[in-house]
């Protein structure tokens, strides 16, 4: 009778430990993420004074998510969450005048994304120290444009480069390492980050956007949970 309790008891302290492991109950992830965008904008914008900009694009992106949900089955997690990132925008900028000419580049951030979204997550082998995953989120970004985010500003036409309201949609896999808290190493997409140039005038006249462009962008990203 004694080896039947000790048996019983070292199965459900087994089970137990083991079940330890998997990734159950509620869930927080912590996400850094960077990459690189593609495209950028078409045009030359200059004003009647001979300044100019050209070759604006985002160079670079990076921010943080942080999502908190369930895991409704072993392999299936499932939650919201929010997060921000923010771009580096290059441009080229200088004077054509009669008398001179100079152009420099510049590297600003002059908006940041606001996401907040969706996660569906289904890793293959929760038991598994090591596992692949792949991830899903899709929500809506809002973001804010700071007031240096003029592109040009000596005469009486500026431009401005600004942020795009709109869909978040952003794909990934990647590896997990560990079982009841992990570290998440990935590779991920941001299918929209939308941005416009917006022509303003000094005599009050209403600006007007006048080149919308969608940038995606590929992605490193670094995590936890637990």
């Amino acid at each position: 009778m004694n080896k039947i309790l000790i048996t019983i008891l070292l199965a459900v302290s087994s089970f137990s430990l083991k079940a330890q492991d998997f990734m159950d109950g509620f869930h927080t992830f912590i996400d850094l993420y960077a990459g690189f965008p593609s495209g950028s904008f078409s045009g030359e914008y200059s004003d009647d004074s001979g300044y100019y900009a050209k070759n604006i694009k985002p160079t670079f992106s990076f921010g943080m998510n942080i999502t908190e949900g369930y895991q409704v089955l072993p392999n299936l997690f499932a939650g919201i969450g929010f997060g921000a990132y923010a771009p580096v925008i290059y441009h080229k900028d200088g004077y054509n005048g009669p008398d001179y000419q100079y152009a420099y580049t510049e590297h600003n951030i002059n908006s940041i994304y606001f996401p907040f979204y969706a996660d569906v997550r289904w890793t293959l082998k929760p038991e598994a120290t090591i596992t692949p995953y792949a991830d899903i989120k899709i929500g809506y970004q809002a973001g804010i444009d700071f007031e240096d985010s003029e592109l040009l500003w000596e005469g009486t036409k500026n431009y401005e480069k600004a942020h795009i309201n709109g869909v978040y949609f952003v794909p990934s896999i990647g590896v997990r390492f560990g079982r009841a808290a992990g570290f998440n190493l990935g590779i991920a997409y941001n299918t929209s980050m939308r941005a416009k140039i917006i022509e303003t005038y000094s005599n009050g006249q209403e600006p007007k956007t006048i080149e919308k462009k969608n940038f995606g962008v590929f992605m490193l990203t670094i995590g936890a949970d637990f």
